[in-house]
């Protein structure tokens, strides 16, 4: 405010309220404002609106979209055949994905090598996160099984997995 003395601020805070309150042709600018928001807004509910119809009425051409956007150039056709080979199980785990999302079970996830963009496998989302983490570092991750080695018993670790390949790191 410009005054310092209460009394004026008191005077130039009712002018404005005058000013801005009671002149019809600033209230009707303000209402005016308010409906065009108001249309936005309606129309991009209706945008969002649409655009999941879509995204509901074609499920699998959406991830086809939504992988080639992060430089994963894999079809339909092809994550099918991934995940018959793989049986429906990660890659990593062995295990079926467990992650729920709006109630459902969300589909493996299509790991790949972001240099390369090659894709290595569908895995789960425990897995894939945990291998995100790591950088996809084997160093880090053989450092981390040496590291739980020393703290779990040796029965744990046997000659063999329960699944995928004999871990040996050097």
């Amino acid at each position: 405010m410009p005054h310092a003395d209460p009394e004026q601020r008191r005077s130039y805070a009712r002018e404005l309220y005058k000013r801005k309150m009671l002149e019809p042709a600033w209230r009707e600018k303000k209402r005016l404002q308010w409906r065009s928001v108001q249309r936005s807004q309606k129309s991009k509910k209706a945008q969002r609106l649409q655009a999941k119809l879509w995204r509901l009425n074609n499920p699998e051409r959406f991830l086809e979209i939504q992988r080639k956007a992060h430089g994963i150039y894999l079809t339909a056709a092809e994550y099918r055949k991934m995940l018959l080979d793989q049986q429906g199980l990660c890659a990593i785990c062995g295990n079926p994905e467990r992650r729920k999302r709006n109630g459902k079970i969300t589909r493996l996830q299509v790991d790949h090598n972001h240099s390369t963009g090659k894709v290595r496998g569908l895995l789960c989302s425990a897995c894939n996160t945990a291998l995100g983490l790591l950088g996809e570092s084997v160093e880090r991750i053989c450092g981390m099984i040496e590291y739980l080695r020393q703290y779990e018993p040796a029965s744990i670790w046997g000659s063999e997995p329960e699944h995928g390949v004999p871990v040996r790191c050097e």
